[in-house]
């Protein structure tokens, strides 16, 4: 179950990124041409339409505080990656196809932490990675992405509420948060199983640290764990709770944490069915049509989740974006996850379907190979996204492997089920016996994320 609700928080971006998105309802839009003033009493479809606009605009502030609440429910940090409130967790699990793991990350270990910086900052500290990439990203209370660190060297960063005033010692860089609870989501690259070991130590001497502490000795204390906390995962928990209750969650919620991004308008009309900061909502007052109505949308809700995570852009070379971090990218702020990227292929150049019994190539000419500061990977998955067992023990190709480049400076890789023979073995991906897609993930990627997606070379069929 751990693993389960951790993991939701690596899919989040797409919830929120559709959602956020979404098409506003025809009466919404009607309805945002006409003055608040006007507006005496509503119609029970104009009521249904507020009050869908506001559950899909609450949804990722009433997801992340479910999730703090499960994810920080514990006295120390423990292996799932979970971590008492200003702690932070880490998951090192470095996969094989054996674990049955969908789609299994063969670049980086995790790390999590739910800060509460409301009584004083929190300073993040990196040791010396002595050149091995790492990415802290930063999220707010609405699952807006507001900062990411992101090198291979040492590190001090003091996260900051709104409005904190102060002075920072020196060397350490203040990111200002927009609310006063912050997730940081981490990743810490991995190269193989053995260096996984050498990467648990380095993670171990992460540490958060209240600016008030800073200089000082400091233990993180032991917490209570709360046995009335659901410890469902977030997503049941909101499947199962009344539209009623998950809106007055979010109701307190907006008192703590404002959201600067919402429309006025938004705002406004919500405030008609009583949803908005300390207010309260009450289906109640409302007709039988109306509340058969609401009922349904904790199931809209999850059929939004299953289009923004189904849904890709392909490009004319096959290959679709992806996401590869958990963050809250294209929803209200800019793309700041930063130098880090994903596409995923699943047909050749033809449009015909990737099958292990043809053999591939992907060739990239000198120009078309990944300009990557820290490291690109390709990683094979099969049906359900899982790694692809082989001879030879080999999920995932990339520059950290001893590639042959071509005299030109071209690359080629080989995608095959059957040896391609020894003059082809340092490049060559095992492939299965029937479908398979292909994720590449690039990190401190140094070219534009639309040029990439348009040049990179499409599998052909040899």
């Amino acid at each position: 179950m751990k693993k389960a609700t951790f993991g939701f928080l690596m899919v989040l971006a797409a919830i929120i990124l559709h959602s956020c998105n979404s098409t506003t309802p025809a009466s919404i839009a009607a309805m945002s041409r006409k003055p608040v003033e006007e507006y005496s009493t509503l119609t029970d479809d104009e009521i249904i339409a507020i009050v869908k606009q506001a559950y899909t605009t609450m949804y990722p502030l009433v997801m992340m505080e479910l999730n703090k609440r499960v994810c920080t429910n514990v006295a120390t940090p423990d292996d799932n990656g979970y971590a008492p409130v200003n702690q932070m967790g880490h998951r090192c699990e470095y996969p094989d196809a054996s674990s049955g793991k969908e789609n299994a990350d063969l670049d980086m270990f995790y790390s999590s932490a739910f800060l509460d910086i409301s009584h004083s900052p929190m300073v993040l500290t990196v040791p010396d990675e002595m050149g091995r990439y790492y990415m802290f990203t930063m999220v707010d209370a609405w699952g807006r992405v507001f900062a990411t660190a992101s090198q291979s060297g040492a590190g001090s960063y003091a996260i900051t509420a709104p409005g904190w005033q102060g002075e920072l010692p020196k060397g350490i860089k203040q990111i200002k948060a927009p609310s006063d609870m912050v997730w940081i989501a981490g990743r810490t690259q991995v190269n193989d199983e053995t260096d996984g070991e050498i990467v648990k130590l380095l993670m171990r001497r992460y540490a958060l640290i209240p600016l008030s502490k800073w200089g000082q000795p400091y233990q993180a204390p032991v917490c209570a764990v709360d046995n009335e906390v659901n410890m469902q995962p977030a997503t049941v928990q909101a499947a199962n709770m009344s539209v009623m209750s998950f809106l007055n969650l979010g109701n307190r919620l907006m008192q703590r944490y404002a959201h600067s991004g919402i429309d006025t308008n938004v705002l406004a009309r919500m405030s008609m069915v009583n949803i908005g900061a300390g207010l309260h909502f009450d289906t109640a007052v409302y007709s039988t049509a109306v509340n058969k109505a609401l009922v349904k949308l904790p199931e809209m809700m999850k059929q939004e989740v299953l289009i923004a995570c189904s849904n890709r852009q392909q490009h004319p070379n096959k290959w679709e974006d992806g996401e590869i971090l958990p963050v809250w990218v294209n929803c209200q702020c800019a793309n700041v996850q930063g130098d880090a990227f994903a596409l995923t292929v699943k047909e050749d150049v033809t449009g015909s379907r990737l099958d292990g019994n043809s053999r591939y190539l992907l060739h990239f000419t000198r120009s078309q190979v990944p300009l990557a500061k820290a490291f690109w990977s390709l990683t094979m998955y099969k049906p359900a996204s899982r790694l692809v067992q082989n001879a030879i023990g080999r999920y995932a190709i990339g520059n950290r492997d001893r590639l042959l480049y071509n005299a030109d400076g071209s690359l080629d890789i080989y995608i095959q089920k059957e040896h391609p023979g020894n003059n082809k073995a340092s490049n060559w991906l095992p492939a299965p016996a029937g479908a398979f897609s292909l994720t590449m993930r690039m990190y401190g990627i140094q070219q534009d994320k639309k040029e990439i997606s348009r040049t990179i070379p499409p599998l052909q069929k040899v």
